[in-house]
């Protein structure tokens, strides 16, 4: 199980799809889009568990690992544990976020939507877009005097009035 898989991805290739794509331009099937070339080239492993809750588990199961087979075992059980209680977790908070979407979201659409896309594939982009939706927009920038010293400034002589 992935912790940042949602559901196996499943996609209309027919003709007129929209995720129809050249696949036998390269020798493969269809639905590589969405397997083989996925798991090489669209995902990245990331942390589960912080340090101390990960030194928690492991040396649990270690005290209860019967041997050394039943160790990674076990540890693979512990994993598949926390991926249900994490997903478990988040579709819980999803639907408090949505169904207080105005207090949570004050009306904005954009983080609305950022939020939307981020819930429903989980990639990495989608994390980033959400938190870029909370900053603020950007100021402009304040116009600074120029700096007397540096070429194409005015003449140090029209600094000073008199």
């Amino acid at each position: 199980m992935d912790a940042g898989a949602n559901e196996p991805w499943i996609h209309d290739f027919s003709e007129n799809s929209p995720w129809c794509w050249e696949w036998w331009k390269v020798d493969l099937e269809f639905d590589d889009l969405c397997t083989t070339l996925e798991a090489k080239y669209n995902m990245v492993p990331y942390r589960i568990q912080g340090d101390e809750a990960f030194h928690h588990d492991v040396s649990d199961v270690a005290y209860e690992a019967k041997n050394l087979d039943d160790f990674p075992t076990k540890l693979a059980l512990r994993l598949d544990e926390r991926l249900r209680e994490l997903h478990k977790a988040w579709d819980s908070t999803a639907v408090k976020i949505f169904c207080g979407q105005k207090q949570v979201f004050g009306g904005d659409l954009i983080r609305l939507i950022a939020f939307q896309h981020f819930t429903s594939n989980r990639s990495l982009d989608s994390v980033v877009l959400f938190f870029h939706s909370l900053l603020p927009p950007p100021t402009p920038a304040t116009p600074q005097l120029r700096d007397p010293q540096l070429p194409g400034s005015p003449p140090v002589e029209a600094h000073h009035t008199e």
